[in-house]
């Protein structure tokens, strides 16, 4: 995506490569991630942490917020508890910050599919405050680029973010 990004992204080879996570660990029982993120920040120069992408994915596993694909983050523990709303305790989803720079995700079950899908834009991290009232321009985005100007669904011209972590590589 130009506009936001992931843990993981799919490199032009279609092979994994780390996006915002800089490292990453499997426990033996490949049920638990730890990843380690980048110095990344925000496109206004905000810092990119750990617990934006607890806020973000709780956003996206609220039934209001309309997620395309909620069962993607169904094999992360009580992922799916939450979004049906029979368990309303967000912190005992898997999803946990566990200082500025550690995200650890925590599965249901051992799935060998899991950072495949950690590239799919339903686990893009975005901002809280991306979607402002009025249809304003998004002030905080985590990609390549940020939206230079915004006329409603007519016209959006986008900026290199200058800010971005691989912003040497963006041209």
């Amino acid at each position: 995506s130009f506009l936001h990004e992931g843990l993981l992204k799919k490199g032009d080879d279609n092979q994994l490569e780390l996006a915002l996570a800089e490292n990453l660990k499997i426990s033996p029982s490949e049920k638990e991630y730890l990843f380690t993120l980048k110095k990344a920040f925000w496109s206004n120069g905000d810092p990119i942490i750990a617990s934006d992408f607890v806020a973000s994915w709780k956003e996206a596993l609220d039934p209001a917020f309309g997620l395309y694909n909620p069962e993607y983050f169904f094999l992360i523990e009580n992922a799916k508890e939450f979004y049906e709303g029979k368990e309303t305790d967000f912190s005992k989803v898997g999803i946990k910050a566990l200082s500025d720079e550690l995200l650890k995700i925590t599965l249901e079950v051992a799935a060998p599919s899991f950072l495949e899908l950690l590239t799919n834009k339903s686990f893009y991290l975005v901002s809280p405050d991306t979607l402002e009232k009025n249809g304003k321009c998004p002030s905080k985005l985590s990609g390549p680029f940020f939206i230079d100007s915004w006329s409603s669904q007519d016209h959006i011209a986008l900026k290199k973010n200058t800010r971005y972590w691989d912003s040497a590589h963006v041209f």
